[in-house]
């Protein structure tokens, strides 16, 4: 997916799944992890992941994780966009609030 833009006019969103027309047009279902606003960047991120991919994905095997921003309008997620890499500083915002969601989920893990 990170290869092929979203279609954004073709966006479904429940409030745990989000599913995107790819430009070959299949469909593809995504887990929404969790999202989060900077107030620096003023703008909003989700970080998901293919259902499939993981469905296919052994225990122990790495699943790659997407980040996209969004606008809320009337309560529901548009202008859903995948983050321009070329903005180290944005990049860099990205990858420390991951790390630190890798870092709770193992601390909560480690809890049971």
């Amino acid at each position: 997916m990170a290869k092929e833009k979203i279609v954004k006019e073709e966006v479904e969103v429940n409030e745990t799944q989000i599913s995107f027309v790819k430009e070959d047009g299949t469909e593809e279902l995504c887990q929404i992890l969790f999202t989060f606003e900077d107030e620096e960047t003023k703008k909003s991120y989700m970080f998901f992941y293919p259902i499939s991919v993981a469905d296919e994905a052994s225990e122990d095997e790495d699943i790659e994780v997407y980040c996209a921003t969004y606008e809320l309008i009337n309560g529901e997620l548009a202008n859903i966009k995948e983050v321009d890499s070329s903005d180290e500083k944005e990049n860099k915002l990205i990858e420390e609030v991951f790390n630190q969601y890798l870092e709770d989920c193992a601390l909560e893990d480690d809890e049971e």
